[in-house]
Order: structure tokens, then sequence, then C-alpha cells
């Protein structure tokens, strides 16, 4: 189903609040001390970033020069997602900015094209744009987190703290405190940023599983679902709802206005035949 003005401004209502918002949504994860303000600061400055550059990306790559709504109100956010894994680090204010900006530009292609060639060629409807929006965003915020896990020094952490040399006052030692997976005495960089890319791969293997698993249990209910009154039953494929009606909430969520539709169409019927009735008389 399309979208309407009265959806797309809701949407932009709750894209609006997220965004305000979701500087204090990266800054809870943040490590303690100067990494949360630091956490802050880059998130917001990535969130500008990419509002500019989303809003430019969509107006060349629409045909008409013009914005799209749901670029709009998707590829704006897609700065807060890329920082996210990184924002209590030291990335400095052009690094997040550049950041943001290769976000919104990232998730505005994905919706130009991205989206339509997974529908058409893989069958995969992606309503909602997680693909673009979460998707390709974190997994370019985790490749992200790997390269600055690399680069981390505590020269570049601590080099304006006189306190440094205590690890309970340390920038460094607060983003990178050691142990768990890694010993702590045998904590280094490079190592760092291979825990990264392994928590990539798991979080990916992850989400592919569960949403294999989704995706099967949807289609079963799909071939066990009638079409009562959702319009025509014939199916379509193998899901019961004709393709038109699979994203609407006609075929799904009960709607008053049908009934009094109905029985205004019915008494409206009514009158017609009195009236044709009177005239035989």
């Amino acid at each position: 189903a399309s979208t309407t003005p009265t959806s797309d401004l809701f949407s932009m209502i709750g894209t609006v609040f997220m965004w305000m918002f979701w500087p204090s949504f990266n800054a809870v994860a943040a490590a303690e001390g100067d990494g949360k303000m630091r956490a802050l600061i880059n998130t917001y400055l990535s969130l500008c970033a990419c509002v500019m550059a989303s809003f430019a990306a969509s107006a060349v790559v629409n045909p008409k020069r013009k914005f799209a709504m749901e670029h709009i109100q998707n590829a704006t956010l897609a700065g807060g997602i890329a920082v996210g894994a990184i924002a209590d680090m030291v990335i400095t204010p052009f690094g997040a900015a550049l950041i943001g900006t290769c976000a919104g530009v990232l998730v505005t292609l994905g919706f130009q094209y991205l989206t339509p060639f997974v529908a058409s060629k893989l069958k995969i409807n992606d309503t909602c744009g997680v693909l673009n929006l979460h998707g390709m965003t974190s997994i370019f915020g985790g490749l992200l987190s790997v390269l600055f896990s690399a680069i981390a020094s505590q020269q570049v952490y601590d080099q304006f703290n006189s306190a440094a040399e205590d690890p309970a006052l340390s920038s460094f030692h607060e983003i990178f405190p050691g142990g768990g997976v890694i010993p702590e005495g045998d904590w280094s960089p490079a190592k760092q940023a291979g825990v990264q890319a392994a928590a990539i791969s798991v979080t990916l293997g992850i989400a592919i599983a569960g949403g294999l698993v989704t995706g099967i249990l949807l289609r079963m209910l799909g071939k066990l679902q009638t079409c009562a009154d959702a319009g025509n039953k014939a199916t379509q494929g193998n899901v019961s709802l004709p393709v038109e009606l699979l994203f609407d909430d006609e075929g799904y969520i009960y709607n008053h206005e049908e009934d009094e539709k109905t029985d205004e169409a019915m008494e409206m019927k009514g009158k017609e035949n009195n009236n044709y009735s009177s005239d035989l008389v």
C-alpha cells in the first residue's frame, strides 16, 4: 500500500523525536566519565551532518529533483546509528561529521536502489526500510569500531589528562578497561579490533538465523490464513491474501467504517427499490 500525507506526517513526528533523543540513547551505553560527553557530542555532530547529506542525496537521486519522504524519515537518523558503536571513542568532530555524511548518503542510496532490487529479485518486501537504515548502517558502524579500536592509543585519549597515570582516572582505560574476552595484561588495540570483528560476525549470524525462523513461521501462517472479508478470495502464490493487501491493515484489522458503509449502501439500495416499486404502481 502506498503512503498518505497523514501517515508521512506522523512518521516524521516519530523521526523528529528519535533524532532529538538519539544522542542520549548512545550516551547511556557509553563509558562513565568523559566518554558520555564524547558520545553526546559525536552523535549530535554525526546526526547534523547526516541530515544535510540525506536531503542533498535525496534530491540528487530523485528524477524530479525533489526530496522523497521515505529518505527524509529514515536516512536522517543514520548518523546516530553509524556512530553508536564508537560514540564514546576519540573520533574527532570532523570524523563524526564525515561518518554522518557517509551514513546519510548510504541509506538514501539503499532506499533508492537496493530496496527495489531486493523486492524484485529476491522477493523480499522491506516495508520499513530496516535493511537500509539499521542493517547497512550497523555494519558500517561495526566496521568503524574495528578501525578505531585498532588505532586507539593512550597518548590520544589522555593527552589532556594530568591524572592519566592512574588507571581509575584514565580516559583510555574507561573505554578499553581490559579483562573479559581479552585478559587484562594481554590487551592490545589489534586484539580489541579482532573482538569487534568477531562481534559483528556473531551478530549477523543471530540476525540471519532469527530472520529465517521468523520468515518460515510467517510463511506457514500465511498458508493457513483465510481470506474471509478481505476482498478477493482467490489465493496468489503461496499466500492466502492478495498481494496488494499483504501490507494493508484491511486484511487484518476490523474496520467499523466498513460496516457503516455497507449499511448505508443497503439503505440506499432499499430506497431505490422502493422508488422503483412506486414508479411501477
